[in-house]
């Protein structure tokens, strides 16, 4: 946005907002600044009459532009303005009102991130009924005693607004599945900011929460690196790695690990378990951990997981950010470290790398028929495919 940009209010879009619930509930997350903007908003709708120019905000609110499309980014996020732009890109302002008492504390998203604001003793007190309510006897009578063939229908104890977060079948879902939060408000915030930014339904989001998780503790920072995530184009990559790549997206890392170690004749043992569990911990994926472990295995050529070597390209891999198979495969092509670096420059191609044979270009020339016939069964057997 730029000062000398114009912007229209929308045509029959007069409203009277309830400032008792504007105070209470929404100046904690939108603030002073944002109070302003929207009481600016309120004061100077003409009906959709005239344009207007931002620039009239800035001065009228001493604002500067980055502190105006902050401010007015809140006021949208917590819906009560709407922004949208027009075929001859002008903007138009559609204004609501706060939502009520009642109907904000139903809000999942906006009732946790209030309490988060306020504190929850804050919270509690704002949200407590008045005491008298519950002495009184309610003479209120329902619709069926005055209008006939109203459809039966089973009141929820709860509205789910459509930009809201549906948290109670979530959480009935966990119980049934046995998953359950590590922190659960700041696990509850992590879970609308993703569903919001992958633009997933609850449902979605569970799903891939009962996917991530870690010893059926919901891990967000693994949910929220599989949007970081993206497929990778695989001509790229040989044809072993190529192979690879596929094993590990389709198996789980104990599974992945039990091929491995059966394919070399030889059994998981519980400090294994371990490294899996403490790899998923830092917040890599499946597929990431997958690649890793073979990685190990045929760097050591051994049998048996190297746990502290594992551990600590584990820690490489979360704090470079690698999100993907084919991103963990590039990422352990190159040696792990200048002294490594310095080695195979000096000692050429004589020089053992801890680059795997899957990773080379030369490895299926390389490599015996016999050898590579016997990879290629054992991969089909293990992912279910059928030999042609």
């Amino acid at each position: 946005m730029k000062p000398n940009e114009t912007f229209s209010f929308m045509e029959h879009n007069q409203i009277q907002p309830d400032l008792f619930c504007l105070g209470r509930f929404y100046v904690p997350l939108i603030g002073s600044s944002g109070l302003s903007l929207y009481i600016y908003f309120q004061s100077f709708y003409d009906l959709g009459l005239e344009e207007h120019l931002f620039s009239d905000i800035l001065n009228h609110l001493n604002f500067g532009i980055e502190e105006f499309e902050k401010n007015l980014a809140i006021l949208t996020a917590v819906k009560l303005v709407s922004l949208s732009q027009k075929e001859d890109d002008s903007y138009m302002i559609e204004l609501h009102s706060p939502l009520t008492k009642e109907a904000f504390l139903k809000h999942q998203v906006l009732s946790k991130l209030l309490e988060r604001k306020i504190g929850e003793h804050a919270f509690k007190r704002l949200s407590l009924e008045p005491e008298s309510s519950s002495a009184m006897r309610s003479l209120d009578k329902g619709l069926s005693e005055f209008f006939q063939d109203i459809p039966d229908l089973k009141e929820d104890s709860r509205i789910v607004n459509d930009d809201d977060f549906d948290l109670l079948h979530f959480k009935q879902l966990m119980a049934r599945d046995q998953l359950r939060f590590e922190d659960e408000q700041s696990d509850i915030l992590a879970l609308f900011n993703y569903a919001e930014l992958g633009k997933k339904t609850w449902f979605e989001t569970y799903q891939v929460a009962k996917e991530t998780a870690v010893g059926q503790v919901i891990s967000t920072k693994r949910m929220m690196k599989t949007l970081e995530s993206a497929s990778s184009d695989l001509t790229e990559f040989t044809q072993g790695e190529q192979s690879l790549i596929r094993w590990a997206k389709s198996r789980k890392p104990l599974e992945f690990l039990r091929d491995q170690k059966q394919f070399r004749q030889a059994s998981i043992t519980n400090s294994e378990r371990q490294v899996l569990k403490e790899l998923a911990q830092l917040g890599l994926l499946d597929s990431v951990i997958n690649v890793l472990v073979h990685f190990t295995l045929t760097k050591t050529d051994s049998a048996n997981l190297n746990e502290k070597y594992a551990l600590k390209l584990g820690n490489d891999l979360s704090y470079k950010g690698v999100n993907s198979a084919e991103a963990a495969v590039i990422f352990l092509r190159e040696p792990r470290n200048k002294e490594e670096v310095g080695r195979a420059k000096k000692q050429g191609t004589n020089t053992k790398t801890n680059v795997p044979e899957w990773s080379k270009e030369s490895y299926r020339t390389e490599a015996t028929a016999e050898e590579l016939e016997e990879l290629e069964a054992l991969r089909r057997r293990m992912l279910g495919d059928k030999e042609v």
